[in-house]
């Protein structure tokens, strides 16, 4: 079973999401935030999900929080997604 397969499967399983529902998606830049958006970009059609990806600088370590600012920033409007850094 593929990793999307499991998400999806634990999603219905768990009554997690409905047809039309909103998420907003906390994105640091790190893989595991980045693997979460793009699975809920992959299940986005067949949940007719609005996804709204969110990330908060806490301007803790310098220019490395502003470059993941700006990579959460680029990877949202590249893939068509609103975003709010």
């Amino acid at each position: 079973m593929t990793l999307f397969q499991a998400v999806r499967d634990t999603i219905e399983r768990h009554s997690l999401l409905e047809p039309g529902d909103s998420l907003v998606v906390g994105v640091s830049g790190g893989a595991d935030s980045l693997c979460l958006l793009h699975l809920l970009a992959r299940l986005q059609p067949e949940f007719d999900l609005a996804l709204h990806v969110a990330h908060l600088n806490h301007q803790l370590r310098g220019e490395q929080a502003a470059a993941d600012a700006e990579f959460v920033l680029r990877t949202a409007i590249e893939w068509g997604m609103p975003v709010t850094v």
